[in-house]
């Protein structure tokens, strides 16, 4: 047998056949002389070590670089751990040493056994880093300093020179590159297309590929051309969030097809998961410290909405309350009573427009604002509008401004399916915007049809107009443009969220055009559905062709608040109808069983011993063909449908305007 190794020193057959010996026991061993050099080896130990040269003509120190010549006497004494370097395939191994001196032909030869010891070092290194890396999330706040904090960590156990981390918005369908340290490209954003790192997204398991394997990939289909130098070894690891995949994080070396091996690729497996929930943790704390500000900012909102809604409600109440009590004197001329009188209905009015804008918003939080579609002749409502906005100029000393209106389809019937008390709702509320902003020049409203399935309205004024910062807020609930807009000019800030929410519901959008200084213009569009000829109403005004005399007819009220009472009483006086009234729920009900003469009742809600819903159950069973009309202050949805359950017939919310009440009992008396 001839022993392979050129720098054994055998002098005789037994020294080749001891040597050979040697090298075919199993296990990592070597033979080295008194100075170091490597005499024999084992062949599982050149195997392992890539049968690299050095192993043959090297010496001890050249294969384990941390192991210093001048040690060697005290390194023999005790175990060690060296590291070897492969260079070409870019690995370290980490070997345990154990020294075992003999004697042989009066030579000092020291015999030293190996253990592999590159698993279990690199899985302590792995605790160490993952453990630093918790460490290093709380202690860097910046993104960018916890991403290099995580590629130093890498650097001892891999190659982490290039590394990358890649986010996958699913919202957006695209990839954010959210971190990148290369020692050959640098991107600010990620390249558009089918990139290698969305193909391991959708793969959902982790990649390590050579620039062949990539060049496949890309002959295949699967992937665009790479953008950038192309990686020679290229390895990636998804992160995952509740079995979600939102991004990668990614090694690749330019150096060596053999750079990464699978025991590189289950390191960054581990770490992937505490990289994944540390990027999580950052958002979450991002995303609380958001929803922080934002809540404080509607903090400050309602605070200051609910001073100026104050401010709103105190103003008309201080001329409610005070002209009431101007007009009772009697030194005060009936010219002066008159005048007061209208103010007090103004007052009124506003302040009944804004308890409606509170009600809405209430119902918009409460998920209850409903829409009932029917058809609505826009033309109809454009002329009311018109007629309602000159009135309110005229109201506000502002005749020299123009008001112009523009419609695309001059007829009267022109009719299309929505909700038509919106829709007044929103015009009212864009046009009374308008009026008040602007002092002079031109408001002008109208519609277009840009094609067979929109209807597009706009509002268009030459007032104080908007700067493009502030045109996404005024559609905020509790938002003006600005603080002093509100104390210069009034409102609540609900008008416009309001008319956002109402126009969504029907299945549009709005949008507003401006400038500062020169005007604004509102646009909102709707789904142009033209309903079928049958379900079209058509108006009559046939009030004038029923009578409003119900003489010889009784109704019940019950009423426990002597005002209340006593407005309704007042408004049918007209009409001559007979009127009995029940102070509370109990009252009501014994009344019915013993008076078959009422034809009708209105019923309050809120009444002592019996509420109106109870009465109201109780009367129908037992007589279910007597109309009930339930009058109530309570006006939410709940309310209605809480009635009808009842067992009522109608539903008038308070304050009940006189025309509605007769108009509602017309239909029920002149049956």
């Amino acid at each position: 047998m001839i022993c392979n190794d050129p720098f054994a020193k055998e002098t005789n057959s037994a020294d080749i056949f001891n040597n050979y010996l040697f090298e075919c026991i199993p296990g990592y061993g070597m033979i080295l002389d008194s100075k170091g050099t490597i005499l024999c080896t084992t062949n599982d130990l050149k195997e392992l070590l890539n049968n690299d040269p050095i192993t043959h003509t090297g010496d001890l120190f050249n294969l384990f670089k941390n192991i210093h010549p001048n040690e060697y006497h005290d390194v023999i004494k005790k175990e060690c751990i060296g590291f070897w370097h492969n260079i070409n395939a870019n690995t370290k191994i980490y070997l345990q040493l154990t020294f075992k001196e003999i004697t042989r032909d009066n030579s000092q030869l020291v015999i030293v056994w190996i253990k592999n010891k590159t698993k279990s070092i690199k899985h302590e290194k792995v605790k160490k880093i993952l453990t630093n890396l918790a460490k290093s999330e709380l202690e860097n706040r910046d993104n960018k300093q916890y991403y290099k904090s995580i590629q130093n960590e890498l650097n001892q156990v891999i190659d982490a020179n290039n590394l990358f981390v890649v986010q996958y918005d699913k919202f957006r369908q695209h990839l954010i590159l959210t971190y990148m340290d290369d020692e050959k490209d640098t991107f600010t954003r990620f390249p558009v297309g089918k990139t290698l790192s969305e193909y391991v997204i959708s793969l959902k398991k982790s990649v390590l590929y050579t620039q062949n394997d990539i060049i496949k990939l890309q002959k295949e289909g699967l992937i665009d051309d790479i953008i950038g130098t192309p990686a020679k070894c290229w390895m990636a690891v998804p992160l995952f969030s509740s079995d979600e995949v939102y991004g990668i994080v990614g090694l690749q070396s330019y150096s060596s097809e053999n750079a990464y091996t699978p025991d590189d690729l289950e390191v960054l497996e581990f770490v992937s998961t505490q990289i994944a929930v540390s990027i999580k943790h950052k958002e979450n704390e991002i995303n609380l410290h958001r929803a922080k500000e934002k809540a404080e900012e509607a903090d400050k909102l309602k605070s200051s909405f609910l001073a100026n809604m104050s401010h709103e409600i105190r103003t008309p109440m201080n001329a409610i309350i005070g002209f009431s009590e101007l007009i009772t004197r009697k030194t005060i001329s009936q010219e002066k009573k008159d005048t007061y009188a209208q103010y007090i209905t103004n007052s009124g009015k506003a302040l009944l427009t804004l308890i409606d804008d509170i009600i809405d918003i209430a119902k918009i939080e409460a998920g209850q604002l409903k829409i009932n579609k029917s058809p609505t002749y826009v033309n109809v409502i454009f002329n009311e509008i018109f007629e309602y906005v000159n009135n309110e100029k005229r109201k506000n000393n502002k005749d020299s401004i123009l008001f112009a209106k523009k419609e695309a389809i001059h007829d009267l019937n022109f009719c299309i399916l929505c909700d038509p008390l919106r829709l007044r709702q929103i015009l009212a509320n864009l046009l009374n915007n308008a009026l008040k902003f602007t002092f002079e020049g031109i408001i002008e409203f109208g519609y277009l049809i840009p094609n067979n399935a929109t209807i597009l309205f706009y509002v268009s004024d030459t007032g104080i107009g908007l700067s493009d910062e502030k045109i996404p807020l005024i559609f905020d609930r509790f938002r003006q443009a600005d603080d002093t807009t509100t104390r210069q000019f009034g409102g609540t800030g609900l008008g416009l969220a309001i008319s956002k929410k109402l126009v969504e519901m029907m299945g549009g959008r709005i949008w507003a055009e401006s400038e500062k200084n020169k005007g604004s213009t509102f646009f909102f569009n709707l789904p142009m559905i033209i309903p079928d000829e049958s379900t079209k109403i058509i108006e009559e005004n046939f009030e004038s062709s029923i009578s409003d005399n119900f003489e010889g007819q009784t109704i019940l009220i019950a009423e426990d608040e002597d005002n209340n009472f006593i407005f309704l009483q007042e408004v049918l006086s007209p009409t001559r109808v007979n009127i009995i009234r029940a102070k509370t729920g109990l009252q009501a009900v014994s009344i019915i069983k013993n008076q078959p003469e009422i034809s009708l009742i209105l019923m309050d809600i809120k009444m002592p011993d019996m509420n109106g819903y109870q009465a109201t159950t109780i009367i129908k069973e037992m007589k279910p063909t007597i109309p009930i009309i339930i009058q109530s202050a309570y006006a939410m949805a709940e309310d209605i449908i809480k009635g009808k359950n009842a067992g009522c017939n109608e539903y008038l919310a308070k304050p009940i305007k006189p025309e509605v009440l007769i108009n509602t009992l017309r239909r029920y008396l002149n049956q």
